[in-house]
């Protein structure tokens, strides 16, 4: 009987396991992470998600690494060009088009294209040419479970199960692993808004 009960907890620890660390991965993209907090007065007022969402994306095509000054930097252009607040380098929230902006004006990134309904395959044909992808998803403020918010992620690898996102609204969050069904559920919300990302 002990030799079952042993077998049996030996195979419940396997399955935990391989469902929290998933080792086939497709492609993950080498890209830097950075939270977008620091910048500016703390985690319950930053704005700063689209910001450095792109940042992570500008410094891996540049081939840079991304510091805290380099969201200041671009929470400055932002003030100058479109006229968002700075308020304290917590950035202001941006729409498509200020994003857009953002991308092509900043980064000089002119191939690059905003979609609404891209899906997972288009994803995946994109990371496989080298090409992360910025998503706006509605999930549970990491702060407040109760709140969900729009958040700007972005989507840097895919496995047969998993989609891989550095989510900049969470100190650690290079890296994150979501259930692809998990991530659909959040980015249906605003009807599977994308922005590729392309010199």
């Amino acid at each position: 009987m002990k030799k079952v009960s042993l077998t049996i907890t030996l195979i419940c620890i396997i399955f935990l396991f391989s469902f929290q660390n998933p080792t086939k991965t497709d492609i993950l993209l080498d890209v830097d992470f950075i939270s977008q907090y620091p910048p500016g007065t703390g985690w319950g007022n930053t704005n700063n998600c689209s910001q450095t969402s792109f940042y992570m994306a500008y410094c891996y095509f540049k081939n840079q690494k991304p510091t805290v000054q380099g969201i200041k930097d671009i929470d400055d252009w932002l003030s100058r060009r479109l006229g968002l607040p700075i308020n304290q380098y917590n950035g202001s929230k941006m729409n498509h088009r200020q994003l857009i902006s953002l991308i092509f004006y900043y980064g000089q990134f002119s191939n690059s294209q905003y979609h609404q309904f891209y899906n997972l395959n288009k994803v995946k044909k994109d990371l496989l040419q080298n090409k992360p992808v910025i998503a706006i998803i509605h999930y549970p403020s990491p702060g407040n479970k109760e709140e969900w918010i729009a958040h700007a992620v972005l989507i840097i690898g895919m496995s047969d199960e998993y989609i891989y996102i550095h989510d900049p609204g969470k100190t650690k969050g290079a890296n994150q692993a979501y259930r692809k069904a998990k991530f659909k559920q959040y980015w249906s919300y605003y009807d599977y808004p994308a922005f590729t990302i392309s010199p």
